[in-house]
């Protein structure tokens, strides 16, 4: 027997995890232990998604976006539109539709499904500090009651989307997730782009990872 090899998984069976083993035998600096999906989810981990100044890790594959997505990011950036919503479309993000008079956030959900996800852009102007502001915010809706595949779907692309936003030169004050539509308010928005600043450490754990019951309140995504 030339070969004896030891498997704790059933992957370690596939014939690119023996090759690789047979392989370290006869060369081991080029053995690499990990299996396929290991290897796939460490290059998913190093994808870097740059969002402002802050950057972070997500999991997520990159998805094509539309020229019509595309452009609605770019009139979110100079004005011309106020909210743009994007669906997932064989393999595509898509534009759904975009709102060129100004509109609250209340109003805005009231206009999306209540049993599909959905990804929003939208322009939050308020007023911060005795100064007018005008931020962009990202929200991925996905609503209690959502097909399994459809949220696997959304939940893949989303990164997609704040990466393509980050890339045409939006920047986006906050980057939210929603599954219940009676929490996604002004002030909901208003308190994501402007946090409370709190001095007290164990207060501010409190606010930073709040306790909300299962499928419920916000997802802040960093």
């Amino acid at each position: 027997v030339p070969h004896t090899i030891h498997c704790t998984e059933k992957d370690a069976l596939l014939w690119t995890s023996l090759e690789a083993e047979i392989k370290g035998k006869i060369d081991p600096s080029a053995y690499d232990a990990r299996t396929d999906k290991e290897k796939m989810r460490d290059k998913l981990d190093k994808e870097e998604v740059a969002i402002c100044a802050t950057k972070s890790y997500v999991h997520g594959v990159k998805t094509l976006i539309s020229d019509a997505a595309t452009e609605a990011m770019r009139g979110l950036g100079d004005g011309s539109i106020s909210a743009a919503i994007m669906t997932v479309e064989s393999d595509k993000i898509d534009l759904g539709g975009s709102i060129a008079d100004p509109i609250t956030v209340e109003e805005l959900v009231d206009k999306l499904p209540k049993d599909e996800p959905r990804f929003v852009l939208l322009r939050y102007p308020h007023q911060h500090e005795e100064q007018e502001i005008t931020s962009t915010v990202f929200i991925y809706m996905c609503p209690e009651g959502c097909k399994v595949k459809l949220r696997m779907v959304y939940s893949t692309t989303k990164a997609s989307v704040i990466t393509h936003a980050s890339e045409v030169g939006l920047e986006l004050a906050a980057k939210l997730e929603y599954g219940d539509f009676a929490d996604v308010t002004t002030k909901a928005l208003y308190d994501a782009v402007h946090p409370p600043l709190v001095e007290d450490s164990a207060e501010a754990d409190r606010l930073i990872k709040p306790k909300h019951p299962p499928h419920m309140g916000v997802k802040v995504m960093f």
